[in-house]
């Protein structure tokens, strides 16, 4: 089962749709979010975005899960922004079937909490 912290919130950030925001201090280590994700397979390659095999609605939303799957991650952090210098890491827990997001370091309130994709930028 996901687990969600309660001082996160989902907000408009200008210029770039939603994105997550800490709505109390965060200390570096923390679990931010376990997000339970749901795997599908896909011929897209991986680190390939946007998914043209998902509807439009959701063809940027997907992570890689795999070789052989993208997932859709369920829970806040789903809406996390890509920086190049991200407050706020995520590993794969492939038995769990989570996506695990911890603070890279002290993340204040009202910060944006953003994390490194890891994969080329389709936007650039």
């Amino acid at each position: 089962m996901g687990y969600s912290r309660p001082e996160l919130a989902v907000v408009p950030i200008e210029g770039k749709g939603r994105g997550v925001v800490a709505t109390q201090r965060i200390a570096s280590g923390t679990l931010i979010e376990a997000a339970p994700v749901v795997p599908y397979r896909t011929e897209c390659k991986r680190d390939e975005m946007p998914d043209r095999s998902l509807p439009p609605e959701l063809a940027d939303l997907p992570h890689d899960w795999n070789e052989e799957c993208g997932c859709l991650v369920f829970g806040a952090m789903q809406f996390a922004n890509h920086s190049d210098t991200p407050n706020a890491g995520f590993t794969r827990n492939i038995e769990a079937v989570t996506m695990t997001f911890t603070a890279l370091r002290d993340i204040e309130a009202g910060e944006e909490i953003t994390i490194d994709y890891g994969i080329p930028l389709w936007w650039e």
